[in-house]
């Protein structure tokens, strides 16, 4: 098992979002949050602005990940998979 120290720089160092992480380390998404929250309380400022930074910016661009899944299950990708179910 990893540290929570190593898990937050691998975190910054592959600009990964907490899903990405948790399925990696095998961590339920909740639990890796609480954990980097605790731990952010505790690290340096430099890492904690950057951990800071790394969510703010995943967060942002969450809704666009899901457009672009909605788009593509429903327009490109997925369209003949969709298409085949209901014939």
């Amino acid at each position: 098992m990893r540290t929570i120290e190593e898990i937050a720089d691998y975190i910054l160092i592959e600009h990964l979002t907490i899903r990405e992480a948790s399925k990696i380390y095998g961590i339920p998404k909740s639990t890796l949050h609480n954990r980097l929250q605790r731990y952010m309380a505790f690290c340096d400022d430099d890492t904690r602005l950057q951990l800071e930074k790394n969510f703010y910016n995943n967060s942002k661009k969450k809704h666009k990940r899901g457009g672009m899944s909605f788009k593509n299950k429903y327009t490109g990708k997925h369209k003949k998979e969709i298409l085949k179910k209901y014939k």
